[in-house]
């Protein structure tokens, strides 16, 4: 009689040891590390998971639980009073707050001349006028150093007279 084990990934773990992988998981444990704590590989691990449905609902209820103790948490944080980093973070996040200021750009002006209200000579010279204008600020502009001038200050010390 040969006493061969079964491969790996059909092993079968105890209630204990699907604790820990719950415990793992809520922890946001990356699954090759909690295959080594198993002393298995990567590969044997996803096998595992493959061949027994539970222990991947056992890793998806585990992360559900921890991510909700943290969102709890948050919550708490955000509606304490006591963090008021975290209320406007909350806010932000689930509220759609923004710290950007909006600034409306939007000008009435009275008296504004349509362009099809215009003589065509009228538009023709407010072109002309825009254009200038266009080429004014968009003109290289000097920003070479200027020469330093020098100025030659009589020495009135009284020195090197003689």
């Amino acid at each position: 009689m040969s006493d061969k084990k079964p491969p790996m990934y059909k092993r079968k773990f105890t209630e204990e040891e699907m604790n820990i992988i719950k415990a793992c998981a809520q922890h946001q444990m990356l699954e090759p590390k909690i295959a080594s704590m198993f002393g298995m590989s990567q590969d044997t691990w996803r096998r595992l998971k493959k061949n027994n449905p539970a222990v991947q609902q056992i890793l998806d209820e585990g992360r559900a639980y921890g991510e909700a103790i943290v969102h709890q948490t948050a919550f708490e944080m955000a509606t304490s009073g006591k963090s008021p980093f975290f209320t406007k973070f909350w806010l932000q996040v689930h509220s759609g707050w923004t710290d950007r200021q909006r600034i409306d750009l939007n000008v009435n002006v009275s008296g504004a001349v349509k362009l099809d209200e215009m003589k065509p000579e009228e538009r023709t010279e407010r072109l002309n006028k825009l254009l200038e204008l266009r080429e004014k600020l968009q003109a290289p502009r000097d920003v070479t150093p200027q020469k330093e001038q020098t100025i030659e200050a009589n020495d009135d010390r009284g020195e090197g007279d003689t």
